[in-house]
């Protein structure tokens, strides 16, 4: 973690518009208070960064309204999940 984001957090009230490393910080302070080492908060946050991806998928699957409407979501995940892997 460096200095700048312990000195100017992400605003986790800010919900729309959120750059998937905005939103990699957030779920990182979330899990970051739970007494874990780092590698754990990183482990726990994937984990539900892949639940997000898994049922979006999903949802595209089963969905009958439009193939792949959530593909755009899908890609800003895996973003998210890249930018905690730098946390």
């Amino acid at each position: 973690m460096n200095k700048e984001f312990w000195m100017n957090p992400p605003n986790i009230n800010k919900k729309d518009n959120m750059t998937p490393s905005e939103k990699a910080q957030e779920l990182y302070l979330k899990y970051y208070g739970i007494p874990l080492y780092v590698k754990t908060v990183k482990e726990c946050c994937n984990i539900a960064v892949d639940e997000v991806i898994e049922f979006m998928r999903m949802d595209d699957e089963y969905s009958e309204t439009a193939s792949n409407a959530n593909s755009k979501w899908v890609n800003y995940w895996l973003e998210v999940k890249q930018e905690i892997n730098k946390l």
